[in-house]
């Protein structure tokens, strides 16, 4: 788990696999390693696909092809394209899952609900 020691791991990392046959919802592991500002390769089909955009803010792969999955790793090969495509996640991740967008959901939550604090 991220609290167990893999969120060291992948500090070190380069880019994060993440070989989910979901269709939904969104995976954790997809959205913090994309917080950690790494390049996720992972399958094109459910969240992924209407969430994310290939070669953008993630790469995705055909998960009944196994030469896309070798072609995004081959891509990660290349520092400068790895490092961009996880800090295009790292900003699409807080812009979507970050503090402030928490803070202003939940606010409008309480707004709908009837609280106010």
């Amino acid at each position: 788990t991220f609290d167990r020691g893999l969120k060291d791991i992948l500090a070190k990392s380069r880019g994060v696999l993440v070989p989910s046959l979901w269709d939904s919802p969104c995976e954790t592991a997809t959205v913090y390693s994309m917080l950690m500002g790494k390049a996720v390769v992972t399958t094109n089909i459910g969240w992924n696909q209407l969430n994310l955009k290939d070669k953008e803010n993630a790469l995705l792969v055909d998960p009944e092809d196994p030469g896309a999955l070798v072609e995004a790793i081959d891509l990660l090969q290349d520092i400068r394209f790895a490092s961009r495509i996880g800090q295009n996640a790292r900003e699409w991740g807080l812009q979507r899952f970050g503090e402030t967008m928490w803070n202003q959901s939940l606010e409008n939550y309480l707004k709908e609900i009837g609280l106010d604090y």
